[in-house]
């Protein structure tokens, strides 16, 4: 497994913010050029986390951390923002589980060795149902949720913690927590859509689908330019509790 390169987004080098760009817009073209210096760094400067192969950056994930009051708690907790997370296809032999690594790495980095002893909230913004699937199994209360309503308190705090503290003046979530449209049609082939984005849960896909994040077309799948952010609220006895129920369940 490469091992990350760590670093601010203020000491990230001209070509590294290149190689992140090009990165983005392999996925993503209908994005500016200089997307990670204008939505990323000179909003929350946040902290890269590099994966690179023969000195080029094929994968990275970046994060934000703040402490800020939120409906889960009478004290403030520290929410985690993951900005980005991109990685290049063909790139899985080296950087498979970049993710997976970068999120525990940070988090007992600045959640503390102990972490899973503590409250804490992730969150980030997403059009893949995939990832979703995968990341929610860890938090013992997350939306939105295909099953229950998200509460009005809760789309509340995303909308002040987006536009305060990430300087997104114009998000403004629905009541699943989706953003509007920004009639963006970006096509997914169905092999890609198949290794990227479909979640082995077929109501994963479909709440997406409902929500209107992607629509269908025949043999393609068509992001629509609307994201979902999600929150998941992790604290140890509520982990242990999922666990219980997921075991009683068997």
């Amino acid at each position: 497994m490469v091992r990350p390169d760590i670093k601010r987004g203020t000491d990230l080098t001209d070509q590294e913010l290149q190689e992140l760009n090009d990165l983005v817009h392999h996925l993503h073209h209908e994005l500016p050029e200089n997307h990670i210096q204008i939505n990323h760094v000179e909003k929350t400067n946040p902290l890269f986390y590099l994966y690179k192969v023969e000195g080029r950056i094929v994968a990275c994930q970046a994060y934000t951390l703040l402490r800020v009051v939120t409906p889960f708690s009478p004290h403030p907790l520290p929410v985690i923002y993951i900005n980005i997370s991109y990685k290049y296809a063909w790139a899985n032999t080296h950087v498979k589980n970049f993710a997976k690594e970068s999120n525990l790495s940070f988090i007992k980095q600045n959640i503390g060795r102990f972490w899973y002893f503590k409250k804490f909230i992730l969150t980030f913004n997403t059009i893949n149902p995939k990832l979703v699937e995968r990341v929610s199994s860890i938090f013992d209360v997350y939306y939105p949720h295909y099953a229950h309503e998200v509460p009005q308190e809760v789309i509340a705090f995303a909308n002040q913690f987006c536009q305060e503290h990430l300087q997104m003046a114009n998000i403004d979530f629905n009541a699943h927590l989706v953003s509007d449209k920004d009639s963006v049609n970006n096509p997914v082939t169905e092999e890609n859509w198949q290794k990227m984005y479909r979640s082995a849960n077929p109501k994963r896909n479909q709440f997406f689908k409902e929500l209107g994040i992607y629509t269908e077309t025949p043999g393609h799948k068509v992001l629509t330019g609307s994201h979902m952010f999600f929150i998941g609220v992790y604290s140890f006895g509520g982990w242990l509790r999922k666990m219980w129920q997921s075991q009683i369940k068997r």
